[in-house]
């Protein structure tokens, strides 16, 4: 089985998102444990977002959706 690397520009991307997400987190005055609960999102899952690790779409979809924002809000300024 191959595993693939990151490429360091996607790395850059994740760290972003992770960034972005962690700080609206923050802004909100949430923990990741409340938002893991409300979610229904492993708090680990959040964690290694939250520090630019890799995200499924599906899961960044459920986090959008939980904090009422688009995934554009996220991504729009990734690069």
């Amino acid at each position: 089985m191959n595993i693939k690397t990151i490429s360091k520009l996607n790395s850059k991307r994740l760290e972003y998102i992770g960034i972005f997400l962690r700080n609206y987190r923050l802004n909100e005055g949430l923990t990741q444990l409340e938002v893991s609960e409300e979610a229904k999102i492993h708090r680990n899952t959040i964690h290694h977002i939250e520090t630019g690790k890799n995200v499924t779409l599906t899961t960044l979809f459920d986090l959008c959706d939980y904090y009422a924002i688009s995934l554009a809000d996220v991504i729009l300024d990734i690069d």
